[in-house]
C-alpha cells in the first residue's frame, strides 16, 4: 500500500469518507497493550477488537511475533513484505470517555526496537483526526532511519541520535487547554525533540483538533520495526515538560515518617513540587501537604509536609 507521508509545508488533502470501509474501531482511555494476549506469528488487527489498519486495508496489517519483546515474549512487527502483509500501517483510534480531552495532561508511551540492518525509514505517527478514507490530520510524525543513524521530528526537522538493536522509549506529553496553551513534547529515550514544548494545534500542517485521534505505526516499505508495551493515559497533575522548572520550598517543620518509611525529608530540606513555574512569583507562598508516598518507593508515607517558598525555581 502507498500513501503520502506529510512533511512540513505539505498540502493536506481531505478525502470524504467512502462507502465500503469496515466498522471504525476505537480504544477507551486508559489503554495499555503488551500484545501477550494475541497469537503469534499472526496479523494483529485480524484478531483484535481495537487495532485496525489504515483505511481498513487488511494487507497492511502488522505481525505479532516472538522475535523481539520488551516484556513478556511478544511484540508487534511492522514489515515491508512478510506473511502476505505488505507495507504495514497499523492504526489505533482513541476515545477519551470524558468526551472532551480536557484532562491536565495526557501521556503516550511506546517501546520501539529498530534493528541496525533496517532498510529505509519507519514512522511513529499520531493524528488529531483520523477516519477510514479521510479526513485525516497529522499532529506528530517521527521517522527513524538506521542508515543515517537519526530519528527526525517532521515539524521543525529536529533530530536525535537513533539507537538500534535495543528497546527505546518513545513518549508524548500533551495537554489540550485553550489555544495557545495547548502544548506537547515528544521524547526519545528521555531526550526531548523540541527545544521547548510546542502547540499541538499548530504542529505539522496545523488546524489539529484538541485530541489524539489515533496512533499510527507505519512501515513505509521498510523492514523492520518492533513495538511493545504501549500505554495511553491521563495523568494526575499538569504536564511536567522537560526544560520547565518547578516550585521549590524549604521545609519549616519536622516531617513525620509513618508505617516504616525511612526516607522522609527533614526540616530545612528543599522540597520540589510538580507545580511548574518560570518565576518564583508563580508559586504559592506556602506548601501544606497532608501526606506523600515514601520517596524511595518503599513502605509507608510521610505526613505533614509544610514549607515556605524558596527564592528560586528549579
Amino acid at each position: 500500500m502507498h500513501r503520502t507521508i506529510l512533511g512540513l509545508g505539505s498540502m493536506l488533502v481531505l478525502v470524504c469518507a467512502a462507502g465500503g470501509f469496515g466498522q471504525t474501531l476505537s480504544a477507551d482511555l486508559p489503554y495499555s497493550d503488551d500484545f501477550e494476549a494475541y497469537n503469534a506469528p499472526a496479523g494483529l488487527s485480524a484478531q483484535s477488537n481495537v487495532w485496525d489498519t489504515w483505511d481498513n486495508n487488511p494487507v497492511a496489517d502488522a505481525i505479532v511475533n516472538t522475535e523481539q519483546a520488551h516484556s513478556g515474549s511478544k511484540s508487534v512487527k511492522t514489515v515491508a513484505s512478510e506473511m502476505g502483509f505488505t507495507d504495514s500501517d497499523l492504526v489505533l483510534q482513541l476515545d477519551d470517555p470524558s468526551g472532551n480531552w480536557r484532562g491536565p495532561c495526557y501521556e503516550v508511551i511506546t517501546y520501539q526496537y529498530v534493528p541496525a540492518n533496517q532498510s529505509g525509514e519507519t514512522y511513529w505517527i499520531m493524528q488529531s483526526i483520523y477516519n477510514h478514507g479521510g479526513p485525516y490530520t497529522w499532529a506528530v510524525q517521527i521517522h527513524m532511519n538506521a542508515a543515517t543513524g537519526v530519528a527526525t521530528a517532521d515539524f521543525g526537522g529536529e533530530t536525535v541520535p537513533l539507537k538500534t538493536d535495543q528497546w527505546v522509549e518513545l513518549r508524548l506529553l500533551a495537554h489540550f487547554t485553550d489555544y495557545p496553551n495547548d502544548l506537547h513534547q515528544v521524547y526519545y529515550d528521555g531526550t526531548p525533540f523540541y527545544f521547548a514544548p510546542i502547540s499541538w494545534r499548530d504542529a505539522m500542517n496545523g488546524s489539529n483538533a484538541a485530541e489524539i485521534g489515533s496512533l499510527d505505526w507505519y512501515a513505509n516499505n521498510t523492514c523492520c520495526a518492533y513495538y511493545d508495551d504501549l500505554v495511553v493515559r491521563e495523568l494526575q497533575g499538569e504536564c511536567n515538560f522537560a526544560g520547565e522548572t518547578n516550585c521549590v520550598y524549604v521545609l519549616k517543620k519536622k516531617v513525620k515518617a509513618k508505617k516504616g518509611c525511612g526516607s522522609c525529608p527533614k526540616k530545612g530540606d528543599e522540597f520540589v513540587t510538580e507545580d511548574v513555574c518560570e518565576e518564583v512569583k508563580d508559586c504559592p507562598k506556602k506548601l501544606n501537604l497532608k501526606q506523600i508516598p515514601c520517596p524511595d518507593g518503599g513502605r509507608g508515607f510521610c505526613k505533614k509536609i509544610n514549607g515556605k517558598k524558596a527564592v528560586d525555581c528549579r
